[in-house]
């Protein structure tokens, strides 16, 4: 994922409407629509098999950037030479957080050199030793991306027999799977893509597809496309708004729906078939960030829970049980880029937002129970392991955080890196974080391991 300041954004739309009155406006082609035939809706493919203790997607197996009980504690020093297991050197520059299944790390870069490389690479978890690296895509950079964002910004995915890299190349986005040694299986380019930010949401995966949102100022669209093949099962077109936002996957009333933020709506798809289901109003134009969605018993969602965007800001709950969804409470606060964690006991939401001001919400009324300012900028989503909440930010600095629904209070500040943008992630035992440095002009891009308790 990615950031840039709410100055940045506004003089970024004032140099487009500028461009747009000299008539110098790059036109993109929006994709026909397709319509889900009964033929992709019965097609049998072998089910997604992950394992609960990997994390197989952007925010982890549960989809909440939580860990299960089994992964480990976070440390009082992260810092601490007798924790750090390895350190691997990650060629180019990326946004995107590290995906693990197994025992092996993977994750994407893009090599800003004469060849403009875009690369899925893989690392052993026990030794760090880089295992595999594939180029993708060769040329055909985006080099209207925000400075901010990088060629390599969507995390990963893996439905336990293939791996997913979505990359914006030679203007267009596009999805790829590769097997688990790196070799590439297949390559389909969805639709073309515009905007001066670059790209940035990840895939989601779930039953028989791979969903990609394509969001931009001139016509976006949803698409599933087929896991094993690459075929496009079905694809909608959506607003033509500026739009980061990576779709979810709920169970609301019995029937399967992909639900996406962005245009002033929450908006409702069915998942096998692409059709436009319900909206209603909510959170901003532009959206980032991901949403918290609680379950009942019977699998059935039933509460949704979000923050973002630009211009406007909200924090908003709906009742999923009801049709169209109920709003039961709202506020304006805002986590832009990060997105929110939830208790285990599913009663306080924690967040950070892209200034580094840490806060809490109730979970049944949105009632700000406290915040706490630790200093900024962030893009990276806060992680939430029991009562301990760790946070790092754009400039490298790592916070350690004792958390409860009555206050916050900082356990440790440590330096780790000059740049940090992915988001931390804690499995079976090890703390993974993606780093860079700066020395002298230089660049390097590392994947830090580090023993948890």
């Amino acid at each position: 994922m990615f950031s840039f300041s709410v100055r940045q954004y506004r003089l970024s739309i004032l140099i487009v409407c500028l461009m747009v009155a000299a008539g110098c406006k790059p036109r993109v082609e929006t994709p026909s629509e397709v319509v889900a035939t009964p033929h992709h809706q019965n097609i049998s493919i072998p089910p997604i098999n992950v394992d609960e203790s990997d994390w197989p997607w952007w925010r982890g197996f549960g989809r909440n950037n939580r860990t299960n009980a089994q992964a480990g504690k976070l440390p009082d020093r992260l810092t601490d030479p007798s924790r750090q297991l390895w350190t691997a050197d990650i060629p180019g520059k990326g946004r995107s957080t590290p995906i693990i299944v197994k025992d092996v790390a993977y994750l994407t870069s893009g090599v800003e050199s004469e060849n403009q490389a875009q690369t899925v690479l893989a690392f052993d978890t026990n030794s760090g030793a880089r295992l595999w690296e594939t180029i993708v895509h060769n040329q055909g950079f985006d080099l209207k991306s925000h400075e901010e964002n990088s060629q390599a910004s969507p995390t990963m995915a893996t439905d336990g027999e293939r791996l997913y890299a979505v990359f914006m190349s030679h203007g267009k986005v596009q999805v790829t799977a590769l097997s688990f040694d790196g070799d590439i299986l297949w390559t389909k380019p969805v639709g073309q893509f515009h905007s001066m930010f670059g790209f940035g949401p990840s895939p989601l995966v779930f039953g028989n597809a791979v969903y990609v949102a394509v969001d931009h100022d001139q016509g976006g669209f949803l698409c599933a496309i087929r896991r094993d093949t690459g075929d496009v099962l079905w694809l909608k077109q959506r607003p033509a708004r500026t739009n980061f936002a990576t779709p979810v996957v709920a169970q609301i009333n019995g029937l399967t729906q992909i639900l996406i933020t962005g245009d002033h709506h929450l908006m409702s798809y069915d998942a096998s078939t692409g059709e436009f289901l319900w909206k209603v109003p909510a959170l901003a134009e532009t959206m980032v960030g991901m949403p918290i969605i609680l379950a009942g018993q019977d699998g059935n969602a039933r509460t949704y829970i979000c923050s973002g965007g630009y211009p406007e800001s909200e924090t908003i709950a709906f009742d999923l049980t009801q049709s169209p969804p109920a709003r039961l409470w709202s506020n304006k606060e805002k986590l832009y880029v990060p997105s929110l964690s939830i208790s285990d006991d599913e009663q306080t939401v924690y967040g950070m937002d892209d200034e580094g001001i840490a806060m809490a919400w109730s979970v049944d009324k949105g009632k700000t129970l406290w915040k706490k300012r630790l200093g900024g900028p962030h893009s990276a989503s806060g992680l939430l392991v029991g009562d301990r909440y760790l946070t790092a930010s754009e400039k490298g600095d790592i916070k350690l955080l004792q958390v409860t629904p009555k206050n916050a209070d900082v356990l440790s500040e440590e330096k780790l890196g000059d740049e940090i943008y992915a988001t931390p992630l804690l499995v079976k035992g090890k703390i993974y974080i993606r780093t860079a440095f700066r020395n002298d002009g230089g660049y390097q891009e590392k994947l830090i391991c580090i023993k948890a308790d």
